[in-house]
């Protein structure tokens, strides 16, 4: 199994495909066989780039460390993974809580990053309140590491993954996405630890300081960050362009696949030529 030490880090990663390096960063407590679980976007994507997808600190086969996280750490556990695979620069996909991630890095290892593509993410951390159901949202996220008195964990399941697909879609694929269950669990301490990282994070006042070229890809009916931040990232991040999708929540990659991915194509192609 490929890992790297990082600082008090030992990262486990998996590297697919060949061309200019792509990094995928994953979401709230996803490992890398997430990417893969309902659609196959590493196994497509890396039909045209070297995807490289790590596990986040604590999740997947990455080791869990006793500090508390914070976004910024995370992305500088996938600079040390980047600097451990000598890759000088590289396209960088981050998805939710991975969105927040590739920011940090963006930000602070700006020469690192040559493309950002930023999927239902936000700038403001859970702390912000976009919308008044925003918040209650958010709390219902804590179900993972902090579960209802006598509510039991498919219940939980069902309730959370419905705040991540439109409805409709849901009930279609309900078997298909129910039936996931990760070879690695994550620990609910990470989780825990996660969520705060989130609930702390705030790059608004800097998303100026990103210099790469940016694609912010975000569902129109995303219940868990709604498109107002996805609005807000394309306003201020200087050299940015803005695709939301129709009749898609925050699981808008698995929903619109088939649409979404010529875009990503083509803007990461488009990045090659210039």
């Amino acid at each position: 199994m490929p890992k790297v030490r990082i600082h008090d880090l030992e990262m486990y990663y998996e590297v697919r495909g060949k061309g200019f390096p792509l990094i995928m960063i994953n979401w709230y407590s996803a490992d890398s066989e997430g990417w893969d679980s309902f659609v196959p976007m590493v196994k497509e994507l890396s039909k045209h780039y070297r995807v490289v997808a790590p596990d986040n600190r604590g999740t997947g086969r990455s080791k869990a460390t006793k500090a508390d996280y914070s976004i910024k750490i995370m992305a500088d556990d996938v600079a040390g993974l980047l600097d451990s695979l000598r890759i000088s620069k590289a396209n960088v996909l981050g998805r939710s809580m991975g969105g927040m991630v590739a920011q940090e890095l963006a930000i602070n290892h700006p020469k690192k990053v040559n493309g950002l593509i930023l999927v239902c993410t936000t700038s403001r951390g859970f702390a912000y309140e976009t919308s008044p159901q925003q918040r209650e949202v958010h709390e219902k996220l804590r179900w993972m590491f902090a579960p209802p008195q006598g509510m039991s964990q498919e219940a939980i399941a069902e309730e959370i993954l419905r705040l991540c697909f439109c409805k409709e879609f849901f009930d279609e694929n309900k078997a298909s996405i129910m039936s996931f269950i990760s070879k690695y669990p994550t620990p609910l301490s990470t989780i825990r630890k996660q969520y705060d990282a989130m609930d702390k994070f705030y790059t608004y006042d800097r998303l100026r300081m990103i210099s790469s070229k940016t694609l912010i890809i975000h569902g129109e009916d995303d219940k868990i960050l709604v498109p107002d931040g996805a609005r807000t990232l394309a306003k201020h991040i200087p050299k940015a362009e803005l695709k939301i999708f129709k009749q898609a929540g925050h699981s808008v990659l698995e929903e619109k696949w088939h649409e979404a991915k010529p875009v990503i194509l083509d803007f990461l192609k488009n990045l090659d030529a210039y």
